[in-house]
């Protein structure tokens, strides 16, 4: 909860060691994955956050939420080609 009131508070910084935290405390839990992220995009990071995104799917591979945001990133990564 920390971590998203950050975020919602553009404290994106400081947002980002709480998202990893939670995303390494619970890797069956794909929301905290999709979460960090959203973070990472937010912080123009789309490298890292297709690593998070691709981490989401492996738990839960028909979510639409994250496969949608992995596209995006891909494409924010100069790697378009591979969002479809």
């Amino acid at each position: 909860a920390l971590a998203l009131t950050l975020r919602q508070l553009s404290r994106l910084d400081d947002a980002l060691p709480h998202h990893r935290a939670a995303a390494a405390s619970a890797p069956g839990e794909p929301s905290h994955a999709n979460q960090l992220g959203l973070t990472l995009l937010a912080l123009d990071r789309p490298a890292e956050a297709v690593a998070a995104f691709e981490a989401a799917l492996r738990v839960v591979p028909q979510a639409g939420e994250p496969r949608a945001h992995l596209a995006y990133a891909l494409d924010k990564a100069g790697r378009s080609t591979d969002a479809t």
